[in-house]
């Protein structure tokens, strides 16, 4: 798992579920 390689594969999958979460409800 590299951190300051790449952005992380999760970290805007993630943050796209939260998004899409909260838009459902927003």
């Amino acid at each position: 798992m590299r951190i300051s390689e790449d952005p992380d594969p999760y970290g805007t999958s993630w943050h796209q579920i939260l998004e899409n979460y909260f838009s459902s409800y927003a």
